[in-house]
């Protein structure tokens, strides 16, 4: 029950949360490592990279446009 209301009604803190949270930890895995420098790294964790990153971006993306058409329904 907790997650759907999170997941289909993110308040502002919420989505705070998420962005900021994604954002960190990509920031901090390019930062601490030499991931993008490096030939030590296979091209499986590169792509499990990616996709890790791309389903954090696509929560984040999707938590803030569920924020906004809750906003836009609310005002009219």
């Amino acid at each position: 029950m907790f997650m759907k209301t999170w997941t289909n009604t993110p308040t502002k803190n919420q989505v705070l949360l998420t962005c900021s949270l994604m954002t960190f930890l990509f920031l901090r895995l390019l930062t601490m490592t030499d991931f993008l420098t490096s030939d030590r790294f296979s091209n499986r964790q590169y792509l499990i990279f990616g996709m890790l990153m791309a389903a954090g971006f696509a929560i984040s993306i999707t938590h803030f446009i569920l924020y906004r058409a809750n906003m836009v329904g609310k005002l009219s």
